[in-house]
């Protein structure tokens, strides 16, 4: 019989071998991904601070660079990490900043579980047809009695994804000749174009391993294969296409730590939401005032006034908002375009601004010759051959700006003219009421406009009188904004359009050896002189008295420059870019124009949707839209040669046969944090972009001037670490060539997680090649814009 000691050393022996087993089976285990964070969004009436610890007297998180707290506004994007009692920890990306981490109190998140939106787009990646139901194999989506077809590159809106029969499925929008369009589409023939990132889930039954690349090796981490389970949270950063299967470029937190690679897209799944609305309302926001007042911050106060701001309660519905757009006086030819778009933004509001003007009488002051330009190359129904806009023994177009800016057409006009051309989400900024408001404009948003230019988290220094001073770009707007009574994101994003040249140079006009600034090309006339229009404005800038001039320095230039916008321009009336564009206000009507170009309003409008980002669905914009006497039924039509199923203008497909024509009108480059469009200027032929590591892929889109020439070297490449070169060549109808060349600089990786090969290390790399052989096209042929 066993001693009651010796049992006991049995039991003990079992224990550890147990024990060493259970060690060794637990270090060789594969590490599956499980922590699940969650997506949220910011709904509070004011801008509201991070803070270090869950208590309202905890210091507020700031940038390490900047003594000021960092906000959040409504709209914007965080992810919840835990919850205790009423406070979130939330993680907060900031651009070139990294993750910012704190705690803000539950009552101003709004959680979503996903983000299937309007703002995510795509793009047909083979000719296909559309079905009105997946479960039918003949349910297709007619155009009157023919069959509709998409073709390749057709950009889409992603409504909703779906699975039938075990194959993925998206529900899409788009327009065709004039007419909205829903229906399904197979999603592998549909490319996700990824502006921001995106919320999504792994809907794969079983244990998903994550890739190096495409086709590549396992990632691992901590030496274990990383696996992603079902409905594992993921962020989607981009996608790609090869092999006739599409891939997307995946985010995952694994233990505090992102790891980045592939999967296959048929297991990937959008989340289709709602947003919960949980409103602020005036009783609410009056309490958290008074609590706010009781607080004695522990050490020296940092934060910044909270004025109070006009909330919206509750949206209306369709049927009181149509009445109340009757009400303000929009004819009826508006309200259909406006009811769309109370529909997406509910929170929006439209003002009518009643004239007082005859149609034809604002068309004929706004045709004199000069006064309205746009680029000679047009074809002529854009451009006019009144007396002195025209030679007609040469047969030429005079130039009024330059050598290649001509007047426009009365057609050409009328088109910019009409507001119903211009009633969609992005136009729709032209309207923008333009005036600062205190309360929902702030230096971080500023730094947002400024993003791609030289002044993006930059300071200069300046001299005040006798004293030298050291002061950031995004605080010189603000200033500047207090001073002049003018959106600082206006400001920012008039120097966007004014003197940036690229991310790290102005234009002669700011950068001159003449000792003055002009940061909005104030005074830039029409000018055929030596020098053209930038020469007039610095002229401009050294006089000696009015708005801080001689602008001798760039606080001066902007401030001084914002005073003289604000001044002359927006504190007067002209408070949208189309009134400084077109002055239909009752002082100094048709007269006292900021801007020539024709077409510049609407490239400003595009501006000021990517300073907004998604944040813009949720915010109360005011949006101020002319109304005329006597306007005609339809809306104004483009010139020919225009795509007039596009009515965001972008002048894409433009007549000009037999014109030898062989530059570029439009280039858009996009990828997987966004894109960037182009309109190159004659000589321009280089263009660069700056990209994250992890953009894996760029797709080239392009269109000639001239629609009779042809575009090559469009389409889908990958990009390697370092120095990307591509180009792009324009042949005319007469077989002259231009070629254009891209640079993509993609930043070295920052390796958080390794790749199972043995040879894991990234080395920069230079793809220079000019037939583009050195880049893996996943498309080809002339892509088009």
């Amino acid at each position: 019989m066993i001693s009651k000691k010796i049992k006991v050393i049995i039991l003990v022996i079992f224990t550890l071998i147990f024990a060493v087993g259970a060690f060794i089976y637990l270090n060789k285990k594969e590490y599956v991904a499980t922590d699940a964070t969650t997506p949220a969004r910011v709904n509070a009436a004011t801008p509201i601070n991070i803070f270090e610890e869950p208590n309202v007297n905890a210091d507020r998180v700031q940038l390490d660079s900047e003594d000021e707290p960092v906000e959040l506004s409504t709209g914007m994007e965080v992810t919840i990490v835990s919850e205790k009692n009423d406070w979130c920890k939330i993680i907060y990306k900031l651009e070139d900043e990294g993750n910012i981490e704190g705690y803000v109190e539950k009552k101003y998140l709004v959680v979503t579980s996903g983000m299937t939106t309007d703002s995510i787009t795509g793009f047909v990646s083979e000719n296909t047809v559309l079905y009105r139901n997946p479960a039918s194999g003949s349910s297709f989506v007619y155009d009157g009695d023919k069959r509709l077809v998409l073709e390749e590159n057709e950009s889409v809106k992603i409504i909703s994804n779906s699975i039938y029969e075990g194959e993925k499925w998206y529900k899409i929008s788009f327009d065709y000749n004039g007419n909205p369009y829903q229906g399904y589409i197979n999603s592998k023939y549909i490319l996700v174009n990824y502006n921001a990132a995106v919320n999504a889930k792994i809907i794969a039954t079983e244990e998903l391993t994550l890739k190096s690349k495409i086709n590549g090796n396992n990632l691992m981490l901590n030496g274990n294969i990383i696996k992603l389970e079902h409905n594992t949270p993921i962020l989607v950063i981009g996608t790609q296409k090869s092999d006739e299967k599409v891939y997307d470029y995946v985010e995952v937190v694994l233990d505090n730590s992102k790891v980045s690679g592939y999967v296959s897209d048929d297991n990937v799944f959008f989340e289709d939401v709602e947003f919960e609305k949980n409103y602020v309302t005036k009783t609410e926001l009056v309490l958290a005032q008074a609590e706010e007042e009781k607080i004695v911050p522990r050490k020296k106060p940092r934060t910044t006034a909270k004025p109070v701001v006009k909330t919206t309660e509750k949206p209306i519905s369709d049927k009181e908002f149509k009445e109340k757009m009757e009400k303000a006086g929009f004819p009826s030819s508006y309200i259909y375009d406006l009811a769309k778009l109370h529909e997406k933004y509910p929170y929006w509001e439209f003002e009518a601004y009643e004239t007082g003007l005859d149609w034809a009488d604002v068309v004929e002051a706004e045709s004199r010759v000069g006064l309205n330009l746009l680029p000679s190359y047009l074809s002529s129904e854009w451009k006019s051959k009144a007396p002195g806009a025209y030679d007609e023994k040469t047969g030429s177009y005079i130039a009024y700006d330059g050598s290649n800016w001509v007047t426009a057409s009365d057609k050409a006009v009328k088109y910019y003219l009409d507001p119903r051309n211009f009633l969609n989400e992005v136009d729709i900024f032209q309207f923008e009421d333009l005036t600062y408001q205190k309360a929902v404009q702030s230096r971080a948003g500023t730094e947002i406009v400024l993003q791609g230019t030289p002044m993006y988290k930059t300071t200069f220094n300046y001299n005040d009188g006798n004293k030298s001073k050291s002061i950031s770009y995004s605080q010189t707007y603000m200033d500047a904004a207090a001073a002049s009574g003018v959106s600082p994101y206006f400001l920012a994003a008039r120097t966007k359009q004014e003197v940036v040249t690229s991310s790290t140079s102005f234009s002669s006009s700011v950068t001159n050896s003449s000792g003055v600034q002009n940061f909005y090309n104030i005074g830039a006339n029409n000018s055929t002189v030596a020098g053209g229009a930038i020469a007039s404005g610095l002229s401009y800038a050294r006089a000696s008295s009015g708005y801080m001039r001689p602008w001798t320095n760039h606080y001066r230039a902007i401030v001084g420059g914002a005073m003289f916008i604000g001044e002359n321009y927006i504190n007067i009336g002209q408070n949208t870019m189309y009134f400084q564009k077109f002055n239909v206000t009752d002082i100094s009507t048709f007269n006292h124009q900021y801007m020539a170009n024709i077409m510049a309003n609407v490239s400003e409008a595009e501006k000021a949707v990517q300073a907004y980002g998604t944040a813009a669905k949720s915010m109360n914009i005011t949006f101020v839209i002319p109304v005329y006497l006597n306007m005609p039924t339809n809306r104004a039509a483009i010139p020919s040669g225009g795509d007039t199923t596009d009515k965001v203008i972008r002048v894409s497909d433009l007549s000009n046969a037999k014109s030898g024509n062989n530059y570029l009108k439009s280039l858009k480059l996009t990828y997987s944090q966004g894109n960037n469009i182009f309109r190159p200027t004659e000589g321009e032929n280089t263009f660069t972009v700056d990209l994250e590591s992890w953009c894996k892929r760029l797709r080239i889109a392009a269109r000639a001037a001239n629609s009779n020439a042809s575009v090559s070297g469009c389409g889908t490449f990958n990009l390697k670490e370092g120095r990307n070169t591509f180009y792009v060549t324009v042949t005319s109808d007469t077989g002259s060539a231009r070629k254009y060349k891209i640079i993509a600089n993609v930043a070295k990786k920052d390796v958080t997680a390794s790749d199972s090969s043995s040879d894991n290390s990234a080395s920069e790399t230079d793809n220079t090649s000019k037939n583009n052989k050195d880049n893996s096209s996943t498309s080809t042929g002339g892509a088009v814009e």
